[in-house]
């Protein structure tokens, strides 16, 4: 037997000794597991914390009651007591109702595409009102005929934040007919660009203008029955052919008055606490992952495969969302790096050219591209636009204020070359296709005090 195995045999150390050696061994005893009633709990929490961390620094040891006794000291006094703020849900709704039974959401709820920066005040409205504007549609044709406005009425939370989170566009979204997962997130900028626009919703025969005016920011307290409320009319005039009240619940799940949830299956494993999800792991000798499948299929009556597909077209659209935005900065660093190597005693313009128009929107992650929205070049900048142009072999046909070069002949499609963000490697090559040249736009990003000097895109 080695030495050091007859030393750990003989060792008498004991665990609050080894704890000594490395206090951060076991950090459960650095936070207060119990929030004491009447205080608010992220508050009480953070402060345990920072308290707990604090001692260890300071190598003292300290009580839970201690540390209970000092988070709560220091706590600002709106932090203590926060009775009544925010109001309770309603306890028919069925979020709340779901709170106190076993977890029932499975995967293709949980997890939604649509436009940010938020799931509650900015995918529920424009799922709200997408929902209000199919109910429209059942309504019958002589109903339909008579109508003259919809309406949106925001409450609560929604009118108070609604402008930040963009909630009045994505309701305004909803209304004309798009939903989140499929909705051009170029639409959504427009109408926060151009918020004149109006847009027509057909109705059966009937066609109803729609503007952001017809979306109204309300009363932001009041005794609703969740702080996301809204409503929903179709008007004749003064009368309502169409109502209904709608709540953004979270997560992007929406209710209405009278909702009745769709009913499911029941888990394998049922559990409401993550100890008890821990509990049954623990007990079948499995993963939580596996756990969590068996709950997915038997809930949903999905199969393991069905459930893994929806998962990778998820992840897709999370990886290939970040894949562009990286590729096109490391793709522009690398040109500038290449210029700057090539000229250096000059200062570098990156400037390129795009094959087809739908492409431009990969370069909005870049913060100076010219041409960009509501942006008119200077004459500087129009300059350069030409003289790009002139080393592009095109600059007969170019437009310097839009930077846009016309066709060779008139009723010619625009070619379906794209900026293939996915093809990009290493030294910044691009999938462009052979008539590219028919149809592009400059944009460059630009760098203090621009002389001759640029890199092809």
């Amino acid at each position: 037997m080695s030495s050091k195995a007859n030393e750990t045999q003989g060792s008498t150390e004991k665990p609050n000794e080894a704890f000594r050696d490395d206090p951060l061994a076991d950090t459960s005893t650095l936070i207060s597991q119990e929030v004491p009633s009447g205080v608010d709990r992220r508050n009480f929490l953070i402060r345990s914390a920072v308290g707990g961390a604090a001692a260890v620094m300071m190598g003292r040891t300290v009580s839970a009651e201690e540390r209970t006794a000092m988070a709560i000291a220091t706590m600002p006094p709106q932090a203590k007591a926060k009775t009544g703020t925010p109001p309770p849900l309603s306890a028919d709704l069925d979020v709340v109702k779901k709170g106190q039974g076993p977890v029932l959401t499975v995967v293709d709820e949980f997890y939604k595409v649509g436009p940010g920066p938020s799931s509650s005040h900015t995918i529920g409205p424009m799922r709200i009102t997408y929902d209000f504007y199919q109910r429209c549609t059942k309504l019958p044709a002589d109903k339909l005929a008579t109508a003259t406005k919809l309406q949106v009425n925001l409450f609560g939370s929604l009118s108070a934040t609604g402008k930040g989170h963009g909630t009045e566009r994505a309701a305004l979204a909803g209304l004309v007919g798009k939903e989140p997962a499929t909705v051009d997130p170029k639409f959504l900028d427009g109408l926060r660009d151009k918020p004149d626009q109006v847009f027509p919703v057909k109705l059966g025969n009937k066609s109803i203008d729609v503007s952001l005016k017809d979306v109204i920011y309300d009363a932001t307290k009041g005794d609703f029955k969740h702080p996301n409320t809204m409503t929903c009319k179709l008007l004749a005039g003064n009368a309502v052919l169409l109502e209904q009240e709608y709540y953004s619940v979270g997560g992007g799940f929406i209710e209405w008055k009278g909702y009745e949830p769709p009913k499911k299956n029941a888990p394998k494993y049922p559990f409401r606490l993550m100890k008890e999800l821990r509990g049954h792991a623990d007990t079948n000798k499995t993963t939580i992952a596996k756990i969590m499948m068996a709950n997915e299929t038997s809930i949903s009556g999905k199969s393991e495969a069905e459930v893994n597909a929806f998962l990778d077209k998820i992840a897709n659209a999370m990886i290939n969302t970040v894949k562009a935005g990286l590729a096109v900065k490391g793709m522009v660093s690398e040109l500038y790096r290449r210029a700057a190597i090539s000229f250096p005693d000059e200062d570098v313009l990156v400037a390129g050219r795009i094959a087809h128009p739908a492409a431009y929107s990969l370069l909005q992650i870049l913060t100076d591209v010219v041409p960009r929205p509501n942006y008119s070049p200077t004459g500087e900048e129009r300059a350069w636009g030409r003289r790009l142009a002139r080393r592009f072999g095109c600059d007969a046909r170019h437009d310097d204020r839009a930077f846009r070069v016309a066709h060779k002949g008139k009723g010619k499609p625009a070619p379906e070359a794209v900026l293939d963000a996915s093809s990009v490697k290493g030294g910044g090559t691009v999938i462009r296709d052979s008539r590219a040249s028919m149809f592009w736009r400059t944009s460059w990003s630009r760098v203090p005090a621009r002389k001759d000097s640029a890199c092809e895109l």
